[in-house]
């Protein structure tokens, strides 16, 4: 998101004092003078005292003018140029800060899971709810199609959970497939999802898993037809399992970031870029490249792409042992190099940074802090919108 305010300044061109000069006063040819002198005289003391006041008249408006941004005919032409043009800079500047997206820009949908596990349409700019839509819903990740009318989620179910989708406007929930973590393509044409099991679920403990269980898919939401992409022979053969809790495309459709969580003591943390139509894995063992200066021990908790093909990304750095959260960066980076290229907030140690979204746009990003949701407005300072939250997305 912390909104950017107008700093009117007041120009005043500087004081100027008059000089008063004093006449003289003409002597009197003779000592005793004339009535007719007298009355000469007379005249010209009055003329003399409404002279003086209209000349502090004058003053009194010359300075009631510079202090109000004028210009005396002595300042240059040059001064009068700046003064009009910092005036024009203040009403733009004006302009530009009541006429902010938060109206006409912001995103039209926002939807969450609350933390009793019901999905909620929400207001984008309040975050207060405005319907339910459907109930048993959890997970990191909700998917809202790209023309607003449809929001696909995840439903809890036993061991391993399922996909299921329900009309923005209210309606019934229908089941798509057996999986979690949904998103949907950029030009609603296809839904990526991953199929495993979901090892922190009561309905999984006591089980053992091979990587052979965990895979991503690709549906075409209109046929039905599936590709699967699991994780390379060379990674599936230590044994250990590779966990996606989120997905997200690129503006191009042409491109998947796969978050993978930790599998076992605080490793496995990645962020791994795969090409559904040449690729073959979803994670090859090599994954975006981490440029921080606690490099080792530094990993991508999750991560989204960006429009401009950037990465928004949660940035965490662990000490100890057993490993403990010591900093925690919402930032943006070079996907290539991994290198920080904006710092959108520093989040708070104790608490996970999920649910990372970014609009159509670029301009809004949003994220989960523990259950508080997050916006932020061109990588500015987030707000919070509201608490109670498992997941959101718009």
């Amino acid at each position: 998101m912390w909104l950017s305010r107008s700093v009117l300044s007041t120009i005043g061109g500087p004081g100027r004092g008059l000089t008063q000069r004093r006449s003289d006063r003409r002597k009197l040819a003779s000592s005793v003078p004339s009535s007719a002198a007298l009355r000469s005289y007379r005249r010209l003391r009055v003329a003399v005292v409404v002279l003086a006041a209209a000349v502090v008249g004058l003053s009194a408006g010359l300075a009631v003018v510079a202090s109000s941004g004028g210009t005396s005919p002595g300042h240059s032409h040059a001064a009068r140029k700046a003064s009009r043009s910092s005036a024009s800079t203040r009403a733009s500047r004006t302009t530009a800060s009541t006429s902010g997206r938060d109206a006409s820009h912001r995103p039209q949908v926002l939807v969450g899971v609350t933390t009793g596990g019901t999905l909620e349409a929400l207001s984008p700019l309040t975050g207060a709810p405005s319907r339910v839509l459907a109930s048993g819903a959890t997970g990191d990740e909700v998917s809202v199609t790209p023309d607003g009318s449809m929001v696909y989620f995840e439903a809890a179910v036993g061991c391993m959970d399922q996909i299921e989708r329900v009309p923005v406007a209210g309606g019934s929930a229908q089941v798509v497939a057996t999986g979690s973590v949904p998103a949907v393509s950029p030009d609603g044409a296809e839904l990526a999802y991953v199929r495993q099991p979901l090892a922190g679920n009561p309905a999984c403990q006591g089980q053992s898993f091979s990587p052979s269980q965990y895979t991503l898919v690709v549906r075409n939401i209109a046929s039905g037809a599936e590709t699967t992409y699991p994780v390379a022979p060379q990674v599936a053969s230590n044994g250990v399992p590779s966990p996606v809790d989120h997905l997200s495309w690129s503006a191009d459709g042409r491109a998947l970031l796969v978050s993978i969580e930790a599998s076992q003591d605080n490793q496995g943390w990645q962020l791994s870029v795969i090409h559904p139509t040449t690729d073959e894995y979803y994670f090859s063992g090599s994954g975006v490249p981490v440029a921080s200066t606690d490099a080792p021990s530094s990993y991508y908790r999750e991560g989204v792409l960006m429009p401009n093909g950037d990465l928004f990304v949660d940035l965490v750095c662990c000490s100890g042992t057993p490993p403990q959260v010591s900093s925690d960066l919402l930032v943006e980076v070079d996907p290539s190099t991994g290198s920080v290229l904006h710092q959108v907030a520093v989040g708070i140690t104790t608490n996970d940074h999920t649910s990372l979204e970014t609009d159509a746009s670029g301009h809004w990003l949003l994220y989960l802090s523990g259950n508080d949701l997050l916006v932020s407005e061109d990588g500015k300072r987030p707000t919070t919108l509201a608490s109670g939250f498992v997941a959101a997305g718009w």
